[in-house]
């Protein structure tokens, strides 16, 4: 595995990152799926949205990103360094779904949630993308991008 370093955001007023770049890094590397990760690049984002099932921890798509999300200030630190650690250990488990690019119009990533007790709920969302058609009025750079069409989320049970 090898790791990449992409955003490093800083936690927004009343959030923060329950663990630091270097020690993330630490359990990835040591985790014994970490061979068949592939490259992935390592990013710490805020997100405004509040989840059904919690709190958003992570998000991992294999062979692209692992993205840690900050947590409100009202979770307690400990059960969020717990439920991150659980999560980290968790996700880099579960199975490549896919490795295609995105142009092939599918791709599935896992996101964990921080549950009661700091235990981890997993889940998988899929996304459709589909690629518009070439029109004379649209710009080439923008084109072929695909484009979002639909994404479904369904719990995991570990």
């Amino acid at each position: 595995m090898e790791l990449r370093r992409g955003i490093s955001a800083k936690a927004a007023r009343g959030r923060y990152f329950p663990l630091t770049y270097p020690e993330v890094k630490r359990i990835l590397v040591s985790h014994p799926h970490a061979d068949s990760v592939g490259d992935v690049t390592l990013e710490f984002r805020n997100t405004g949205e509040v989840p059904e099932y919690g709190p958003l921890l992570l998000e991992f798509e294999h062979g692209f990103a692992l993205i840690v999300f900050s947590v409100p200030d009202q979770i307690p630190t400990e059960s969020a360094v717990a439920g991150l650690q659980s999560a980290l250990s968790g996700v880099l488990a579960f199975p490549a779904l896919s490795t295609s690019p995105v142009s092939r119009g599918r791709r599935h990533l896992y996101r964990a949630y921080l549950g009661t007790l700091a235990a981890p709920i997993f889940t998988e969302v899929s996304r459709v993308y589909t690629v518009g058609r070439y029109r004379g009025n649209d710009r080439l750079a923008t084109a072929a991008k695909p484009k979002l069409s639909s994404e479904s989320e369904r719990r995991l049970v570990v």
